[in-house]
């Protein structure tokens, strides 16, 4: 269990009762102190149940229902992942049937319109891990995201073709359950779908043996600080509740994530330079893969051809050779699982391995360097 979510857990332990630590602990600063820390984590908390003191329950709605946020109307917001898609008939004169979303009763017209991204399931039918966690489909698709068991987590392929876990699911027998996601990938699905991120949450501390209801509570508090908002309850030195909602807004930029999906120059890629027989001029000179320096048969230019021939020690293959999990050596072609593929290269009576400037431009920049660092000149006679 990683750093982050030790600290959720370390929220809910509870110090001994009427120790200074305890009267501390009912303060909540630590809990307030969380919240202010959330836009800056790398990842966002999706769902937390920390039996019995933290509930956090993160859902969607479209940016202008919170553009401001309707506070009182939000406050009476009562949700959990529990919740999913339903059949809802009606009898009498108004019979009818039809499927009820999962946020129709949340307890707010804001939240009815939103979109629930975590469901947490259970089926007796199920011989193992009979409560479960589900992802909306539209999130787990769009980003290619599956179930591994293994890794406890939803996962795709990065770029360089390792397995990145999106989606990690936290669990503690018997003390409770933490999903939490990368915040670069929720942010993404934030602009994509022009929403923001609501992060519902309820923090009750108390000592159950001493602890009789809320009938004696003394004083009632509410922020509004910025995004953050909450009602505070508290029976001094007894116990305490924070219950509200905070609005988690996309820090990347609508273009960044257009520049994420483009391809050229909008794409902002990277492109080495290598050694190069530039046959257009009969030369063996240091040129870039990018396609914009490179010219082809059809459009008369100064540039080098994109199958200007590139040349490599024979050991550039060894990588890929040795790990055919990841990689495979096609007829003359190498693929990275789903994340690259360089589509052809051959090898010469120097025994050098050779492809083109055109196809070394189709790789990542970090795989490009690679090749870079056992390129050379060639050595046949021929080339």
């Amino acid at each position: 269990m990683d750093e982050f979510a030790k600290r959720l857990w370390k929220l809910s332990a509870k110090p001994e009762y009427d120790s200074t630590d305890y009267k501390n602990w009912i303060g909540q600063d630590d809990f307030i102190a969380f919240l202010q820390t959330v836009p800056k984590e790398p990842e966002v908390v999706l769902f937390a149940s920390i039996s019995p003191f933290i509930f956090i329950h993160t859902v969607l709605v479209p940016t202008g229902l919170v553009t401001p946020p309707d506070i009182d109307e939000l406050d009476h917001w009562s949700c959990n992942p529990s919740s999913s898609w339903s059949i809802s008939a009606r009898v009498g004169k108004r019979l009818g049937i039809a499927l009820s979303a999962p946020m129709t009763f949340a307890g707010s017209k804001t939240l009815a319109r939103g979109e629930q991204l975590v469901f947490a399931r259970s089926f007796d039918g199920r011989q193992e891990n009979q409560s479960y966690i589900e992802l909306a489909q539209r999130f787990a698709q769009a980003f290619d995201l599956h179930w591994v068991p293994e890794r406890e987590a939803f996962s795709r392929f990065d770029h360089r073709g390792d397995i990145e876990d999106v989606v990690r699911v936290i669990a503690r027998p018997n003390k409770g359950r933490v999903v939490v996601a990368l915040r670069t990938v929720f942010d993404e699905y934030l602009i994509i779908t022009k929403q923001v991120g609501l992060m519902l949450y309820d923090s009750t501390r108390y000592e159950s043996k001493k602890f009789s209801g809320w009938a004696g509570q003394t004083e009632t508090a509410r922020n509004q600080n910025g995004d953050i908002h909450y009602r505070m309850g508290r029976i001094p030195d007894v116990a305490s509740y924070i219950t509200g909602f905070q609005i988690i807004r996309p820090a990347l930029s609508r273009m960044e994530i257009i520049r994420r999906h483009t391809s050229g120059i909008l794409h902002d890629r990277k492109y080495a330079e290598f050694i190069t027989y530039d046959w257009k001029h009969k030369t063996i000179r240091e040129c870039s893969c990018d396609p914009q320096y490179l010219g082809n048969y059809f459009v008369k230019s100064d540039l080098p051809f994109e199958i200007s021939p590139v040349f490599f020690r024979p050991e550039v293959l060894q990588k890929y050779k040795s790990d055919t999990d990841k990689y495979q050596l096609g007829d003359r072609s190498i693929s990275c699982r789903h994340a690259w593929h360089l589509q052809t290269y051959d090898i010469n009576d120097a025994g050098q391995v050779h492809t083109y400037l055109k196809y070394l431009g189709h790789l990542p920049y970090e795989e490009q360097l690679y090749w870079k660092s056992f390129n050379e000149a060639p050595k046949a006679p021929n080339i």
